[in-house]
């Protein structure tokens, strides 16, 4: 059995944690390259070339899971330090209120409450408006009063490398079929944290990335949830229902703010909860989307 501990002793109320991933037994000699949930493909391939010509053949491997479950999102849950309305200040340049940008952002609207509905990743609104509706930690640091919540989780692959097995990350997930971005972020959330949100909450923080282009083809949708701040007081109290995998027990939420997990993504940083260290690229790239959303440099 893997296993390895790490953070502060947990309350003897709250959900069992990881702390290790057993191997029943090793298939991979046995399984063909496309059983699974993921498949390997391997080819004979050549690059075609602009001035005609064609490469010497080499191998190509790349992985995949079917058409219809190659997508995925990665969703960040933000709440705001400060609730009182009055105490934000705009962290963009001074500007007229009604001011656009000088380029649109790819994001949809900010995940205010009173924001519209996001339609799709192309939607675009005021970055100005969207930093003012948050507080700046400090006049010496850019990054909004906001906490996000994350989630550690077993990794197996995690832990060969590194020995760790648990990883932080935002919340994430396949996009099941015709099922649109947004709609698996609620359905995410909830199975990931137990917390149910809106559709409107939800806030597009521009295009879908390649997790891993010279072998993958998932690509994910970084997204932003606004919720309130007393909702992370409760954190203790929630069961996320999860997808019905075992894999799925085990995991733990926890609270940072956007600077520690910002900083996180460098160096192991120590909190309220534990040291936290951000290892994983799509919570690093969603994370800094919700930055640049956050202070209207989308």
């Amino acid at each position: 059995m893997s296993s390895s501990r790490s953070g502060p002793p947990r309350s003897k109320d709250a959900p069992p944690c990881a702390i290790g991933v057993e191997i029943i037994q090793n298939l991979s000699s046995v399984s063909s390259p496309l059983d699974g949930f993921l498949r390997r493909h391997r080819l004979r391939a050549k690059t075609l070339l602009s001035d005609g010509r064609r490469t010497e053949t080499y191998l190509m491997d790349y992985v995949d899971r079917a058409p219809g479950r190659r997508d995925a999102v990665a969703v960040a849950l933000v709440a705001r330090e400060v609730e009182t309305p009055a105490a934000f200040i705009s962290t963009a340049p001074s500007a007229a209120p009604s001011a656009a940008p000088s380029a649109a952002p790819s994001a949809a609207p900010s995940a205010a409450p009173s924001a519209a509905p996001s339609a799709s990743t192309s939607a675009s609104t005021s970055a100005s408006t969207s930093a003012a509706r948050w507080t700046t930690a400090s006049a010496a640091s850019p990054v909004p009063r906001v906490k996000v919540l994350l989630r550690k989780q077993a990794r197996y692959p995690v832990h060969l490398v590194t020995g760790q097995i648990l990883c932080t990350e935002v919340v994430a997930g396949i996009i099941e079929g015709d099922e649109a971005p947004e709609a698996a972020a609620v359905r995410e959330v909830l199975e990931e944290t137990g917390i149910a949100v809106d559709r409107a909450d939800v806030t597009c923080l521009g295009p879908a990335v390649f997790a891993s282009p010279g072998m993958l083809t998932e690509r994910f949708f970084p997204m932003m949830v606004e919720i309130p701040t007393a909702t992370l007081e409760h954190l203790p109290q929630l069961r996320p229902a999860g997808d019905g995998s075992p894999m799925e027990e085990g995991a733990v939420l926890l609270v940072a703010t956007l600077e520690q997990a910002l900083k996180a993504t460098l160096h192991p940083v120590e909190t309220k909860e534990g040291r936290l260290h951000v290892n994983d690229a799509k919570t690093e790239i969603v994370l800094n989307r919700v930055w640049r959303h956050l202070t209207g440099l989308s």
